[in-house]
C-alpha cells in the first residue's frame, strides 16, 4: 500500500500518465481510501493548468541592469 507521501511524490508521474499498469491501481487505491490525498491531485493539477497559462513577461535592458546592479551592491553590505 502506498503511503501519501508515496502519492506526493509520484504525482508528476501520475498526472502525466507515466505509471505503470500495478502502480497505477495501488495509486488510485490509496486515493479511494484518501481525501487529503484527493485534495492534494487536485490542487496539483490547477497548479500545472494555472502555470501553464502564465506568460514570460519580457525584461528590458535597463531593468535587468537595475536588478543586477541591486544585487552586487546588496551582496558587499
Amino acid at each position: 500500500m502506498l503511503s501519501c507521501k508515496n502519492i506526493a511524490e509520484q504525482s508528476s508521474e501520475f498526472v502525466d500518465k507515466k505509471l505503470k499498469p500495478k502502480q497505477k491501481l495501488a495509486y488510485f487505491l490509496h486515493l479511494l481510501m484518501c481525501g487529503n490525498c484527493r485534495r492534494y491531485i487536485q490542487h496539483f493539477r490547477l497548479m500545472l493548468k494555472q502555470s501553464r497559462n502564465l506568460q514570460p513577461k519580457s525584461l528590458s535592458d535597463e531593468h535587468a541592469e537595475k536588478i543586477l546592479y541591486t544585487i552586487k551592491h546588496a551582496s558587499k553590505k
